[in-house]
């Protein structure tokens, strides 16, 4: 059956306090829109490490084989999270993603974890929606794997063919800058429980979050962005978003 969602990146394997769960905003993007009653596929990489395949039963799943599947440690300190890669799996290509079959108003969200998403950041369905969470390719290591964020000199031009591009304000130096570049429909900064800010051509939105009891913040930037995809594809696609 055609996909009516595709996310791409790598799914990750997220220890923390010693304690191993399945990770990757592919992840979150695809479930979400599972959940939300879409055909949903995942194109990710992953290693005969991962254990948490059953997690995405009901989800179309194609993964490039690789040696180790990317891991990372996390800490959590005062709200602020400290992480570390442990292990990185494969790229994903341009053509990992070329016979996909996907319904002509499919959304396709990139969601990379480490900057692994080599293909263009396009559109794949004629009258589909391409969206990006760009949070991993701002992400850069160092030699003890401790991750901090990083300039993104290509940003302006890998996003402008996406229509929409949904990132946390903690995500880049001066997401504010990307935003005011953009030219795809809309771009949307989350501010936690402030809500999140819309831009959009000349007009820019503030909206406010939903009343919530703060469990686990791990992936609800993802979710939100899967939501907006998915309103696109039941709102024949990108119409909804201009």
């Amino acid at each position: 059956m055609p996909l009516e969602f595709l996310a791409v990146g790598h799914v990750t394997i997220d220890t923390i306090n010693g304690r191993h769960r399945i990770g990757g905003s592919a992840v979150y993007a695809a479930l979400t829109a599972r959940h939300l009653g879409l055909t949903s596929g995942i194109v990710t990489s992953a290693g005969a490490d991962f254990p948490f395949w059953n997690t995405l039963s009901g989800i179309e799943t194609h993964s490039i084989a690789a040696k180790a599947t990317t891991t990372f440690e996390n800490d959590y300190a005062e709200g602020t999270r400290h992480q570390r890669v442990l292990a990185l799996a494969a790229p994903i290509c341009a053509h990992h993603l070329s016979g996909i079959q996907l319904t002509a108003d499919a959304a396709v969200f990139y969601c990379p974890a480490v900057h692994e998403i080599e293909a263009p950041l396009i559109r794949l369905a004629p009258r589909g929606i391409c969206g990006v969470a760009p949070q991993g390719f701002f992400r850069q290591w160092d030699d003890t794997g401790a991750v901090s964020i990083r300039e993104w000199d290509e940003a302006s031009s890998a996003l402008s063919r996406a229509d929409f591009v949904c990132m946390s304000e903690e995500d880049a130096f001066v997401p504010e800058e990307l935003a005011e570049e953009f030219s795809g429909r809309a771009l949307v900064i989350t501010r936690a429980e402030r809500g999140c800010r819309v831009y959009t051509g000349a007009d820019t939105y503030d909206f406010p979050a939903a009343p919530a009891d703060a469990i686990d913040p791990t992936g609800a930037g993802d979710v939100f962005a899967s939501k907006v995809a998915a309103k696109a594809v039941a709102s024949e696609g990108i119409a909804w978003l201009l």
